[in-house]
């Protein structure tokens, strides 16, 4: 029997001050000996836990693999490994408690974008490709079932069940490779459940929300580049019309009429930066049979300038002045002047404990307003050789463009990279990581 030496990321720091300095990323490896073909027990002394795992003479993981609590032994994780993959079905446990149990297809994996983390918090990258039903129970009460989602190849389709900690079904969304596709319905707990609908991903046709007693008080009909939104009383009679067309760089025309069609407000508002949702920027009027009363303008949800109140024949009758543009742009709150994102890495063998990469960005950057539109991007490291690497990120939440600025950011801020060797031979390896706005 020979030993195989793996070489363990212990922790990766990455640090940019205020865009003065070009970061560094530093290693520090520690090394391990496990044995071929047998059953190794590893203790994890930074998470507190214990690992069991059996690996081949070419490295790779393959039979059970488990992880329990170092201190009372209580199971974490139990899973089955074929060739570094997970197969079968693995388990999740919570205080004892079981959390989720997942299908994984026999052969992983069709394609990179479709490896998954099942893993628990103390250790990452055990790969596997969901394929079957998965289910997932809240931890507190025990044993009760809070999804059951349905994946082909690592990708959700059909059905997926969201229920409530009292067994009340709550929504059920339809999936079409992995995005939402078809009619879901949502507030199912309520006598009639809202109704969305998507084709690939994105909106369209009619979608309904409902009061707790089924009567109908919001109807959109979602079109490409508008919305026309139907709002009604508690007694089902139409109370507001309201239209929203789209134009570019994320910008919103509001237009609301009565029951009469008449215009009672057009405003505008845009896309925010920081945090999902919209916010009023631009003109705004008010209108009472189609006269205008009321006019002034947002600056990112706040009032600038003069606002002036119209009598119904169109007379001057009141006026407010606000803070100008300037005082407004330097009023806006300072989306934090430092950015700090963790980075968990993903890499089995060799990674025995989990590593982070802590990034601190400079204000005003690409990726810190980035970061403010979409809070979690995926990437990952292929590692070829010490001098041969390349940042990949196929994150579909955010653009092409956007992408590549992730990529070009990362790549400038690797000064180091070690490749993991095997009886004295360098083993190709992903490392996958995602980023996390904070």
């Amino acid at each position: 029997m020979k030993n195989i030496v793996l070489f363990t990321v212990a922790f990766y720091s990455l640090t940019l001050f205020a865009q003065k300095s070009k970061p560094t990323l530093q290693n520090t490896f520690v090394s391990t000996t496990v044995n071929e073909g047998t059953k190794n027990h590893f203790t994890d002394n930074v998470h507190k836990c214990d690992l069991t795992f059996t690996i081949d003479a070419d490295a790779k993981l393959n039979g059970e693999i488990t992880i329990k609590d170092a201190a009372t032994s209580g199971i974490i994780f139990k899973g089955t490994m074929k060739d570094n993959y997970l197969i079968d079905s693995a388990m999740w446990y919570e205080n004892n408690n079981l959390i989720k149990v997942v299908n994984f297809k026999e052969k992983c994996c069709s394609a990179p974008t479709n490896y998954v983390d099942p893993t628990p918090k103390v250790l990452s990258s055990i790969k596997g490709e969901k394929h079957g039903p998965e289910r997932i129970f809240y931890s507190k009460p025990a044993n009760v079932v809070k999804e059951i989602n349905y994946y082909q190849s690592g990708k959700r389709q059909g059905k997926q069940y969201e229920y409530s900690s009292n067994g009340a079904l709550v929504s059920i969304r339809n999936f079409k490779d992995d995005k939402l596709h078809d009619t879901s319905w949502t507030n199912c707990q309520n006598k009639v459940g809202n109704v969305e609908i998507f084709t690939n991903g994105v909106p369209t046709g009619v979608w309904k929300k409902y009061s707790a007693t089924g009567v109908l008080t919001e109807a959109t009909y979602k079109l490409t580049g508008t919305d026309s939104t139907l709002l009604y009383l508690a007694d089902g009679k139409l109370q507001t019309i309201i239209c929203k067309s789209s134009s570019e760089g994320g910008m919103y025309t509001y237009r609301e009429y009565d029951i009469k069609y008449k215009l009672t407000k057009q405003y505008y508002a845009k896309d925010r930066l920081d945090t999902i949702g919209e916010v009023m920027d631009g003109m705004y009027e008010e209108y009472t049979n189609g006269i205008l009363i009321l006019r002034g303008e947002y600056y990112m949800g706040q009032k600038i300038d003069i606002w002036t109140t119209y009598d119904k024949k169109g007379r001057e009758t009141k006026s407010e002045t606000f803070m100008t543009r300037d005082e407004a742009m330097a009023n806006q709150k300072e989306v934090l002047q430092v950015t700090n994102a963790v980075v968990a890495v993903d890499l089995f063998p060799p990674a025995l404990s989990k590593a982070t990469i802590t990034m601190t960005f400079g204000s005003n950057g690409k990726i810190e307003k980035l970061f403010k539109k979409t809070q979690e991007i995926n990437w990952s490291l292929d590692v070829k050789s010490a001098t041969d690497y390349q940042v990949i990120c196929n994150e579909e939440t955010i653009t092409e463009n956007e992408r590549t600025d992730v990529i070009n950011y990362i790549t400038s801020c690797i000064s180091t990279v070690k490749g993991v060797r095997y009886s004295h031979k360098e083993v190709n390896f992903i490392t996958h990581y995602k980023l996390v706005f904070k």
